[in-house]
């Protein structure tokens, strides 16, 4: 059966992406696709909101979740996205190895960890070569 993982909030105002940033706990061999789908969910959102035809209804989703008084006051919400989402979020190495710095300071074992043990861009790499990540939602 399939748990919920762990949602990890970090700072991406770099410009470059840290990437999908889940932590999936779960036997994979009941759920193999459950990884795939997640990420396919990824890159659809990103591809949507990457979109400038659909501005319009970012900022409207936008300013309902974070509860503002109106759809022009996310401009700065939806302006400060655009840098940061990936149109192909490959998982940055130097993200990672920055995470496991961080949890370094309160488990010092977390300190053995190499980012390429936990990095696996498979998924990633036959989304990206089935032509998914350029077109989500069809030609």
């Amino acid at each position: 059966m399939f748990r919920r993982g762990k949602n990890c909030r970090t700072e991406r105002g770099s410009g470059k992406s840290l990437g999908l940033a889940w932590i999936i706990h779960g036997p994979k061999k009941n759920e193999p696709d459950v990884a795939e789908r997640l990420l396919k969910a990824f890159v659809a959102g990103n591809t949507f909101t990457l979109d400038p035809k659909n501005k319009n209804r970012v900022k409207a989703a936008l300013a309902k979740y974070l509860r503002l008084g109106s759809v022009d006051m996310a401009e700065e919400q939806y302006q400060s996205a655009l840098p940061v989402l990936a149109k192909k979020p490959y998982v940055d190495v130097a993200g990672i190895t920055s995470m496991i710095e961080f949890l370094t300071e309160s488990d010092p074992s977390v300190a053995k960890i190499k980012p390429e043990q936990v990095i696996n861009h498979a998924i990633m790499k036959k989304l990206d070569e089935s032509g998914f990540i350029e077109h989500p939602f069809g030609k």
